[in-house]
């Protein structure tokens, strides 16, 4: 589309030279003719992409359902890994606030007395998975039995839970 627009401002800028240098009066014969033809050459520029899209259409009817895309070199890993990182934080958020309503639910922990950290593997082709997770204890939360919430956070999530008491 911008090569069609570009195309169309660049006939009519040359049209206006090529009026503007010639020769004559306003009153010419020549300028008349000159007019007509730098209008009709403005407005073949106009109908160039209807031209094309009959074009299109012919080909259609024909049966050529064909399409060319142009050749263009992705790396397409780069995508894979942006989608897995997405994936990733997606995930740990989830997690994050799962942990954070069970500490509320199992171990009577408020959010603000536990401080979450999740470690995500976004390497692989499938589904992000939690590799660690580290709690760090505060308040009145580091009367409870640390060990108890490593291994029941561990046993939910498949993966290592540490957590450290006080900051």
């Amino acid at each position: 589309m911008g090569a069609y627009v570009y195309s169309l401002i660049l006939v009519g800028v040359c049209a206006a030279v090529v009026e503007w240098l010639t020769l004559g009066g306003e009153g010419s014969k020549m300028t008349g003719h000159l007019r007509m033809v730098t209008g009709l050459c403005i407005l073949i520029a106009c109908l160039q992409p209807i031209g094309e899209g009959i074009a299109y259409l012919k080909n259609l009817s024909e049966g050529d359902l064909t399409a060319t895309l142009p050749e263009v070199d992705i790396d397409h890993s780069d995508y894979n890994q942006m989608f897995n990182d997405y994936m990733g934080d997606m995930g740990k958020q989830e997690i994050t606030a799962w942990i954070e309503q069970t500490m509320q639910e199992v171990f009577g922990i408020s959010a603000e007395d536990v401080d979450i950290e999740v470690v995500m593997d976004t390497t692989t082709q499938d589904v992000p998975t939690p590799v660690e997770v580290y709690l760090s204890l505060s308040g009145k939360a580091i009367l409870k039995n640390p060990h108890q919430i490593e291994s029941y956070i561990a046993s939910r999530l498949m993966c290592p839970c540490y957590v450290s008491v006080g900051q």
